[in-house]
């Protein structure tokens, strides 16, 4: 039960972290984002790439994409580019695990955040300090957690590759944040409790996740809001099919899986999903030459 308390405390001050790191890139990410859509599609896609990682939320970049009202052809770049960004956040967790001496130096890190927040309005040092104390309390929960036996009912789930998919999913839309979602992954797997062959289908499920909240936002705004959410959920679910078969022939591989490999499994996934994309767009253009 304490244990239980910790991993939900983590939670709560890595949402918030998050947040605020988001918040004081907000503003300036939406005018960036306005600004340089308009160019090629690669252009797009680093626009996508560059605003996700620094609101740390793909949603948020999806949803503020479907306000447009652009055609989707302009859009779908930055949605590539925003999956892509969206790995940021598992990247900046693993470098936050990885200090030496974490753990000792975030509380004394923390309150000169939190002062300098109050007396500045600075939310990005308060913000960062918050993610990985979060993180640091997942981690450490995570570690106490084995015992539980409704924790290890819910990871048998995820041996079966499917049900994999599902627990992400369910974890990220309830959560709203698949950084959270894979936050907690990575705290699982640090902590020992979740086999590596396991953790892809769920990677893959947390992609699908986080489409929830641009898919709700969506229900309120017009054609284009709804075409834009679509498509972001289009593209996990197309990434899902592709990667998942290539995943089962590899698992076997990776008997345990650390922070450092959730992200690179992560990366991985959207970098390959945007080259299916690309090539398909590719084939796509050069029949429209031929015909």
């Amino acid at each position: 039960m304490v244990e239980m308390l910790k991993l939900t405390a983590g939670v709560a001050l890595f949402l918030l972290g998050t947040g605020l790191l988001g918040e004081s890139l907000e503003g300036r990410c939406s005018r960036f984002l306005i600004r340089q859509l308009l160019g090629s599609p690669r252009r797009g896609f680093v626009t996508g790439l560059l605003a996700t990682a620094a609101v740390q939320s793909s949603s948020a970049v999806t949803v503020l994409l479907g306000t447009l009202g652009r055609p989707l052809a302009e859009s779908f770049p930055v949605i590539m580019g925003a999956n892509v960004g969206s790995t940021a956040t598992a990247w900046l967790v693993w470098a936050g695990l990885s200090l030496p001496g974490i753990a000792v130096l975030l509380p004394a890190g923390l309150l000169a955040a939190v002062l300098i927040y109050l007396l500045k309005g600075w939310k990005g040092p308060a913000g960062l300090c918050l993610l990985l104390t979060g993180m640091e309390a997942m981690t450490s929960a995570a570690g106490g957690l084995g015992e539980s036996g409704a924790l290890r009912e819910v990871l048998l789930l995820a041996e079966s590759p499917l049900r994999g998919v599902a627990l992400g999913a369910a974890t990220t839309a309830v959560l709203q944040s698949s950084g959270a979602a894979i936050g907690i992954l990575q705290a699982l797997c640090a902590a020992g409790q979740l086999r590596g062959g396991a953790v892809g289908p769920i990677l893959m499920g947390q992609n699908i996740g986080t489409c929830a909240t641009a898919l709700l936002a969506s229900l309120a705004g017009g054609r284009e809001a709804r075409a834009v959410a679509l498509a972001h959920l289009g593209f996990n679910l197309v990434g899902t099919a592709v990667c998942l078969p290539v995943w089962l022939l590899v698992q076997g591989q990776f008997a345990a899986m650390m922070p450092l490999g959730i992200a690179l499994v992560h990366t991985g996934f959207n970098l390959l999903t945007c080259g299916v994309f690309w090539a398909a767009g590719a084939a796509g253009r050069k029949s429209e030459v031929r015909n």
